[in-house]
């Protein structure tokens, strides 16, 4: 399928103070489409020199006839993607069919104007993208603007970011536009008894947050996943804000087993998650840093960072994978991730269980003294600790139904020890004084063998 589309117009010194409609057909799973039109003249200068020049604006219209922009005479190349569009241009999915762009002849020279209009195709093309899950804003008890956030996530080098802030998500009908960037709306429905995120919605819910009940609570949670809401419980066995209420007697498919560094409640929400996924329960496994402040110089963005297996970098696609459960966790935008593979099946993916069957676990690298760590309903079934750095993969037969997921562990050194020391006697004084857990860098969602 080709990634480029071109035509040659020719407007007329009679066709001045007109429009021309030049189509573009585009072709299916495109997830972006960049537009771009050159000619020779005056370009884009409409100030009255007294010199013959050519000067034509352009707008696009969608395979519905529906204007998405215009931007006269002074963008070249106009960009439109579900995430980020050219300034003038609405955020739009670029939809299979027919679209026009619109050539305005304002000025034409005497001798006529051959316009070159380009269309490039970037295909949707299945792969990892980085992201954070769990973050606040001014916007409730944060300290910097979704903007703000925004760039400095950016620097790290994500794809996507979810805003969370407390019972609250009326700026998320404003959401700033960040290039090569997805912002994806939610919010951390707060209650003194627990907190649950609900991501992928502006307006996940009518009516208040204010309840005083369990069942008041179950019976807000109907909306938004009727709506199509993630729904994830967060951060459950937190030191400072601990999951009260029952965990069952609702309905939701995600928990927040690594919220912010790595650190002691996270090990015991891991723990208690094997132990959902032993009974038998498909839970999908989330983490993100919910980041409020930076502490000084140490900011806890990304960490840890959520990869997720969609197939373009728009939040309908992000949902779609994490709703899948496609998801590996690592502690930092940059630190190695953690795979898994039976087939063609991942991470969050389904299995027809037959004797035989393998599943391959694998990092770009494993540094030496850290330790994979694979298991399955009965717990631990394979672990390999690393005498030097390199990319490691092992392939492990399936021995039963259930599902297999896998865990890189370490001890931390001196430096990192005193580094957490530091942000945990600022964030969870009760657990400074107490050992150094041993730490878990990275952390797959299970394939599952039915």
């Amino acid at each position: 399928m080709k990634d480029s589309y071109e035509v040659k117009v020719r407007i007329e010194k009679a066709q001045e103070k007109q429009f021309a409609r030049v189509p573009i057909e585009v072709p299916p799973d495109v997830e972006k489409l960049i537009i771009s039109y050159t000619y020779k003249g005056d370009q884009g200068n409409t100030i009255n020199t007294g010199k013959e020049k050519n000067v034509i604006d352009v707008a696009i219209l969608a395979p519905d006839g529906s204007e998405v922009g215009a931007s006269g005479s002074t963008k070249k190349v106009i960009v439109l993607s579900p995430s980020y569009s050219t300034p003038g241009y609405d955020r739009v999915s670029v939809a299979e069919g027919s679209w026009q762009v619109v050539l305005g002849a304002y000025l034409v020279m005497a001798q006529g104007v051959e316009v070159t209009v380009r269309a490039e195709y970037i295909f949707k093309s299945y792969r990892w993208l980085k992201g954070d899950t769990h973050l606040h804003t001014v916007n409730s008890d944060g300290s910097l603007t979704v903007e703000q956030v925004g760039t400095r996530i950016k620097k790290k080098g994500l794809d996507f970011m979810i805003i969370t802030d407390h019972n609250n998500f009326f700026h998320n009908k404003r959401l700033p536009v960040i290039p090569d960037l997805t912002i994806i709306p939610g919010v951390e429905f707060t209650h003194y008894s627990g907190h649950v995120n609900l991501i992928g919605l502006e307006s996940p819910y009518t009516g208040s947050y204010v309840l005083n009940s369990f069942e008041e609570f179950i019976e807000r949670l109907k909306e938004p996943r009727e709506k199509g809401a993630i729904i994830s419980i967060n951060h459950p066995f937190c030191s400072l804000c601990p999951w009260l209420w029952p965990k069952e007697g609702f309905e939701y498919d995600f928990v927040e087993v690594w919220n912010g560094p790595m650190r002691k409640d996270n090990l015991t929400t891991i723990a208690w998650w094997q132990e959902q996924l032993a009974s038998g329960r498909k839970l999908i496994a989330l983490g993100g840093s919910d980041f409020h402040w930076e502490i000084g110089p140490i900011s806890y963005l990304a960490m840890p960072t959520a990869c997720v297996y969609a197939k373009a970098n728009s939040k309908d696609d992000i949902l779609t994978a994490m709703k899948r459960g496609n998801i590996s966790l690592k502690r930092s935008a940059k630190a190695p991730m953690l795979q898994l593979e039976c087939g063609g099946a991942i991470m969050g993916d389904s299995v027809k269980f037959a004797p035989g069957t393998k599943v391959t676990i694998k990092t770009d690298k494993l540094k030496k003294g850290y330790s994979i760590v694979v298991y399955d309903a009965t717990g631990k079934i394979f672990q390999h600790k690393a005498k030097k750095t390199a990319p490691y993969s092992v392939e492990l037969e399936v021995e039963r139904k259930g599902f297999i997921r896998a865990e890189i562990r370490y001890t931390a050194g001196i430096i990192e020890s005193f580094i957490y020391k530091l942000v945990i006697s600022f964030l969870i004084k009760s657990q400074a004084k107490e050992p150094v857990p041993e730490m878990i860098a990275a952390l797959t969602n299970p394939i599952y063998f039915d």
